[in-house]
Formats: C-alpha cells, sequence, structure tokens
C-alpha cells in the first residue's frame, strides 16, 4: 500500500519504519526543517539541549519498539539516572529525594519520616503487582473490559476506575511523599481526584524497570529512529506541510500539501494532534468534532535553555512546588551524562521547564506567558553550583506551538482519568477508512517509548486491515 504518515515526530517515525519493515510504500511529510517532533534537539553556544518535554524513558518499552523496526536497543547507550529526583515545597515541607535504588530511597524517606520508607516501599510493591498484570495492555490498541478478561487480568478493572487520589489516600504515606509521587500528575497540571489510578503506578516502574537518559539526550532518539526508517526505504520530506485529508466515500485518498499537487495514498497515519487531525485535516460528523474540542488540552510549558558552569548537584531532575501545586523543574542531564560537558568551555546545558495549564496560557497570551519565563528564569532556587549561568533560547507556550506546529498551541488531549475510562483516541479511526493515528493522543505517557510504541500499534492496525480489508 502506498502510506502517507503525517509528522515525523517519535509515534510517526515509528510508524513508518514499522510500515517500510512489513513491505508498504511509505513518504513521512514533515513540516520543520528536521524530523524528531518534541523529541528534538536543538544546538546553542556549542551545547547540545534536548529541545521538548520528554526527560527519561523506560527500557523494556523502548526495545520492544525498536525490535519491530529493526533495530537493536544495545545500538543505544542508556545511562541509569540513579540520582532520580528531588521534590522541594516553595514554602516549607522537607525535600523528598527519589532514587532508582528502591532501598536507598526507603533508607532516605525513614530518616526523615520514621516507618514512612518502609510504607513506601510497601506501596512500590503492591502498584507493581497491578503494573505487571496490567503492562501487556500497553502494547495493545483500544485495551478494554474484554481485553482485560482474555488476559486473566478482569480483577485489575475496579482499581483502573478509581482516581489517583483514592489510591494515594489509601496509601497513608505524609503528604510530602504523596507530593513527591504525584508530581508528574501536577506536571500534567491535572488534580489528583482528576488524574488515573495508573499514574501512581511510576514510583514501581521507576524502581522496578528502571528510568534512563540516552547518551546524548534524548534527541539521539529521535535521530535514530529517523536514520533507520530511511534505510528502511522511507522517503521522509521535510518542510513539507499537509493541510488536508482527501477522502471520497469517507475512505482516504490522497493528501494535500501547502506547495505541490495533491499526493495520492491508499491509507495515513498522522502522528499529528489527535484532536487536531478530526479538527483541521479530516472531515468527520459535526458531532465527533464538538465531542473532541471538548476534551481538556494539555500544553508544552514553558523553557528556558542555559548555558552554565560549576559543578552541579544531583539529582536529574529537581522539582519545585508552591502551595497551589504548581510546578518548576531544573533538568540537569550532566549529572547522568558526564559528555553533556563541552570539554573546551568546560560549561554544560540546563533546562528550566514550567508546567503550564493550557486554558491559562491561552488567556495569558503571549506576553503573559513571557513575563512567567521570565520571573522563573529569575528565580534563585536552581542556581545552587551554578557559575555564570547564560540565558541562550527560551520557549513560551505559543512559540512552542509557532515551531512545533501544534494544535492550539497543546501537545495532546490531557489524560485525564475521564479519558483513560472512556477510551483513549483509536489508532484505527472509526469515522475515516484508511485513517490512522499514533502518538500521546493514542497511548498514556509523555516517555519516548510510549510514544514509539504508538506509532508500532498503528503500523499494525494499518497492514492487519490491509490484509483482510473490509
Amino acid at each position: 500500500m502506498r502510506v502517507v504518515v503525517i509528522g515525523g515526530g517519535v509515534g510517526g517515525l515509528a510508524a513508518a519504519a514499522r510500515l517500510a519493515v512489513l513491505g508498504h510504500r511509505v513518504q513521512v511529510f514533515e513540516a520543520r526543517e528536521e524530523a524528531g517532533g518534541l523529541a528534538s534537539g536543538l544546538e546553542r553556544a556549542g551545547l547540545g539541549f534536548d529541545g521538548g518535554p520528554y526527560i527519561l524513558l523506560d527500557r523494556p518499552g523502548l526495545e520492544w519498539a525498536l525490535e519491530r523496526i529493526g533495530l537493536d536497543i544495545t545500538s543505544l547507550t542508556l545511562i541509569p539516572a540513579d540520582e532520580l529526583y528531588e521534590v522541594s515545597v516553595a514554602d516549607g515541607g522537607k525535600a523528598v529525594r527519589i532514587f532508582l535504588d528502591l532501598e536507598r530511597t526507603e533508607e532516605e524517606l525513614e530518616r526523615q519520616w520514621p516507618t514512612a520508607g518502609r510504607s513506601y516501599s510497601r506501596f512500590v510493591a503492591e502498584m507493581d503487582s497491578m503494573r505487571t498484570r496490567l503492562a501487556p495492555l500497553l502494547r495493545v490498541s483500544r485495551p478494554n473490559l474484554v481485553e482485560l478478561a482474555r488476559r486473566g487480568s478482569l480483577a485489575a478493572a475496579p482499581f483502573l476506575l478509581r482516581s489517583l487520589a483514592h489510591v494515594l489516600g489509601r496509601s497513608r504515606l505524609p503528604p510530602d511523599i504523596v507530593n513527591a509521587i504525584a508530581i508528574w500528575t501536577h506536571v500534567a497540571g491535572q488534580t489528583l481526584d482528576a488524574a488515573p489510578s495508573v499514574m501512581a503506578f511510576i514510583p514501581a516502574l521507576v524502581h522496578r524497570v528502571g528510568a534512563f537518559l540516552p547518551r546524548g539526550g534524548m534527541r539521539v532518539i529521535a535521530r535514530h529512529l529517523a536514520s533507520n526508517a530511511a534505510r528502511q526505504g522511507v522517503e521522509i520530506r521535510c518542510r513539507t506541510r499537509v493541510t488536508r485529508i482527501r477522502t471520497r466515500r469517507r475512505r482516504v485518498v490522497a493528501v494535500e500539501i501547502e506547495q505541490g499537487e495533491p499526493v495520492a495514498c491508499d491509507a495515513v497515519v498522522s502522528n499529528y494532534h489527535g484532536v487536531g487531525t478530526y479538527d483541521e485535516l479530516v472531515e468527520v460528523p459535526a458531532r465527533v468534532r464538538r465531542r473532541l474540542r471538548a476534551l481538556p488540552l494539555q500544553s508544552p510549558g514553558q523553557c528556558a535553555y542555559l548555558s552554565a558552569g560549576g559543578e552541579p548537584r544531583g539529582p536529574y531532575l529537581r522539582f519545585r512546588l508552591d502551595r497551589h501545586h504548581r510546578v518548576q523543574l531544573h533538568v540537569s542531564p550532566l549529572v547522568v551524562d558526564s559528555t553533556a560537558r563541552d570539554s573546551i568551555s568546560g560549561r554544560f546545558p540546563v533546562r528550566l521547564i514550567t508546567p503550564v495549564d493550557h486554558g491559562e496560557a491561552i488567556r495569558a497570551g503571549e506576553n503573559g506567558q513571557t513575563a512567567a519565563l521570565e520571573r522563573m528564569v529569575a528565580e534563585s532556587w536552581w542556581r545552587e553550583d551554578l557559575t555564570d549561568v547564560e540565558l541562550l533560547a527560551s520557549r513560551t507556550v505559543h512559540r512552542w506551538g509557532r515551531e512545533m506546529n501544534l494544535y492550539r498551541d497543546s501537545m495532546n488531549p490531557a489524560m485525564t482519568r475521564h479519558l483513560m475510562l472512556r477510551g483513549r483516541l483509536a489508532h484505527r479511526s472509526p469515522w475515516v477508512r484508511g485513517l490512522y493515528l499514533a502518538g500521546a493522543s493514542t497511548h498514556p505517557g509523555q516517555w519516548v517509548s510510549f510514544c514509539a510504541i504508538s506509532g508500532v500499534l498503528a503500523a499494525d492496525a494499518l497492514h492487519a486491515n490491509a490484509r483482510d480489508p473490509e
């Protein structure tokens, strides 16, 4: 089949390579000058930065996806982030430090909260048991109760119906530790009541599976995927924006591009925003468009890219919470990857990230977003052990949207409990034949590995339908 992939992000590149391996003719149309999407990087003053929100990955998930596109994970050097993260509260409270090693984490927590370390370890064991039962569903398109029953995991259904607030409330852990577990929910701008229960799996994922940073940064994975897709025979056309998906009798027949003639195809995999695909690129029933447009969106946040000297202290990630549970994040790759330091100048990259609620960002506008970013950089808490800090570049929510061609300045629908229960957007479109989706709209989480898995699942769904069409 002739397949067009819209968007050369991680999901799109994985889908393209998988389809090529399965024997399809594939073209990737990427609006930017290079493939990689939110996982791409940027170079400033001789330093390399990861551009987007991706900061960690799990090895098993990435390995599963790479195997299916003809890559061996040993071609990447994955470094465990042993000193993983710290969460502190701006107006008091004790800082919580989380290490990959569970025993070390337990000891650290016991030192500050007697008996809390053992309670934390019990919580990790409980969540890991549930995570292990549900893990195969991460590699299934559109998991549901039937799939749970088929895999003998139907007993997990009540857990999936609960909120993260309910799960953490039963843990009886001190509030500071609860905040540390829930930091990934705060990063997404969600309340604990709105967040799905599976967000409680992150400690189990961290301690039992591991959390890694590739040598050279997350951007290495995007480049790796693009090179592999090209070797598999995929044509990658950058600076080529798709403006419309043409259909005939609700079946994909071609795509229109900004400059040039329409490109005929038998199927499309959209690695553009899931909601944006239906809202901007293809005709679907009005009721569908209204429902999708009502979904809450997640913004990419604000990011400052800085050069610094000195010797940064661990951990790799340092989160700062204010009393409203708004988050700032200091990312120091040098703590994990010693090659991040420039060998001549001795300087190294640092990122500051502030998640921003999508609605708040839109209301603030570009000027308000810029002012908030400037306030973030001006704060002093993240400057410990750093010298001669220099701001090299920055991205507000609006700049992210403009530079990355994001739908309504957002990454994807917020992965709320409601969306998890109703079901994420399907890899195979129920409204347009020959249309498939890849990316975070179809798969939980913002880890690069999850995006790669989504691309493979979209490709497999397309291939299965090509062999057994309706």
